[in-house]
């Protein structure tokens, strides 16, 4: 799983209805990306920005913020998150090859507007702290059908997407009439006295999305008995485990597995590493290590720290699994991972009595098995028969990104080509399925059945 930090935070702003007692967090406004030099590359700046207004220009190299140094992407939002509204801050920036320093003020982050209605900026309880929904809601007053979209692996805020694949996705479904509930994860956006993203469990996780379906499911513009759960990447997995629990009308997935993750990162290294340009048979070499790595992961639970002890295990773990020394691999804590293989999900499918839909992307470099996803569609229509269908966007990559090949959307990651060719055909198939699923809500079992979980 290979993470990319092109996160979109180009804004529009206006009044919306907010009903919060959260504060908005510092809004800095620039997305950035690593470069072969010491720092960061600015490649995009947000309207209303503290960026902007602190006169940072793109193509400068952002080395250090209040003295910290910036080597790469998470170093600069770890710093940023950091920094209250209102603080001063400084960056040594690089442009046309010499040093100089910006100086200005964080400004508050402005609300998110909509076309088709109103965003409400809310919140839930979780534990003892607070966490940030934003929910897309139609101008007229409902009930309307809903979606709880649930995000894939990476942490990073929901707010301000923009022109993102998932900013895109949410805001052309509520332009159809549906409510859209976005959720932030513990730790991101505006949430107050959660722990950070990157050291939670993934219990925690499934809990803060459980929140924001109870949370959804309240609001009277909301027509309780449609609402469907809409999960990408990582999403893919919590939502049936969710649904599992939980009465809905449906669910969507797309990019998900239904394999452990013991088998599917193996997999994924075999099919991957190639297009990094590992040769294959070196990569062999890598995956058969690999596989008695994963055995001590997921089966003995052995941590990465431990598995650092062996030499081969650490270069491994260095060179593809982005791990920091700290207890993370790929930026999120090692028991998150872990916890996955907990849920068997085949059995969690079996449990889902709702509608669902399982969206497999042609070109998708992350979860690359159609297999995956029409397995899904089996397993529910055998103990749910005719409730579940499957459909392949072709020419389409895990971001919902129109693509000649795999190789091609490797190629083009880049916010500018994935803003302007977001696939329309996933909200295209998504749109149809309330009318497809309106039948009698009652019909759907009263009396959930928890998926088995187990640490064998």
């Amino acid at each position: 799983m290979r993470t990319f930090y092109t996160i979109s935070l180009i804004i529009t702003i206006s009044i919306l209805s907010i009903s919060q007692e959260l504060p908005r967090k510092a809004y800095f406004g620039a997305a950035v990306s690593e470069c072969e030099q010491e720092g960061v590359e600015v490649s995009q700046i947000g309207k209303e920005s503290s960026a902007k207004e602190m006169g940072l220009q793109l193509k400068d190299i952002i080395v250090s913020i209040n003295g910290k140094p910036v080597l790469k992407p998470l170093d600069l939002y770890s710093v940023l998150d950091a920094i209250p509204a209102g603080e001063k801050i400084v960056l040594e920036v690089i442009r046309d090859f010499k040093k100089k320093k910006l100086k200005g003020k964080m400004l508050g982050r402005p609300l998110e507007t909509s076309e088709n209605g109103e965003v409400l900026y809310d919140y839930f309880d979780f534990g003892e702290g607070k966490i940030r929904v934003l929910v897309d809601q139609p101008a007229s007053p409902g009930p309307h059908p809903s979606i709880l979209f649930i995000q894939g692996y990476t942490c990073f805020s929901m707010d301000h997407l923009g022109d993102h694949p998932y900013g895109q996705l949410v805001k052309k479904l509520a332009a159809k009439g549906y409510v859209v509930m976005r959720v932030e994860k513990p730790g991101e956006g505006d949430n107050q006295n959660t722990p950070d993203c990157s050291e939670i469990d993934f219990y925690t996780e499934i809990d803060a999305f459980e929140g924001g379906l109870k949370k959804l499911k309240s609001y009277d513009f909301v027509d309780s008995t449609k609402v469907v759960i809409w999960g990408h990447c990582m999403g893919g997995l919590i939502a049936p485990i969710i649904a599992s629990t939980n009465k809905v009308l449906g669910v969507v997935v797309y990019g998900a597995t239904i394999k452990t993750w013991e088998e599917y990162l193996v997999e994924m290294f075999r099919f991957q590493n190639p297009y990094f340009g590992v040769d294959y048979v070196e990569n062999e070499r890598i995956v058969r290590h690999f596989m008695d790595m994963m055995y001590l992961f997921y089966r003995k639970k052995v941590s990465p720290e431990e598995l650092a002890q062996n030499d081969v295990y650490m270069q491994i773990m260095k060179n593809f699994m982005n791990y920091d020394g700290k207890g993370h691999l790929w930026t999120r804590h090692y028991k998150y991972l872990q916890q996955i293989d907990d849920f068997r999900m085949i059995e969690v499918w079996s449990k889902v009595d709702a509608y669902v839909l399982s969206l497999f992307g042609e070109y998708d470099f992350e979860a690359f098995s159609d297999f995956e996803h029409k397995t899904i569609v089996d397993v529910v229509n055998k103990y749910h028969p005719g409730k579940a269908t499957f459909k392949q966007i072709d020419g389409t990559t895990h971001a919902f990104v129109k693509a000649e090949s795999i190789m091609h959307g490797l190629k083009n990651q880049n916010y500018q080509y994935m803003k302007e060719n977001f696939n329309d055909e996933v909200v295209d198939e998504t749109d149809p399925v309330f009318g497809a699923w309106d039948m009698d809500y009652n019909d759907l079992s009263n009396t959930p059945t928890i998926p088995t979980v187990s640490n064998d």
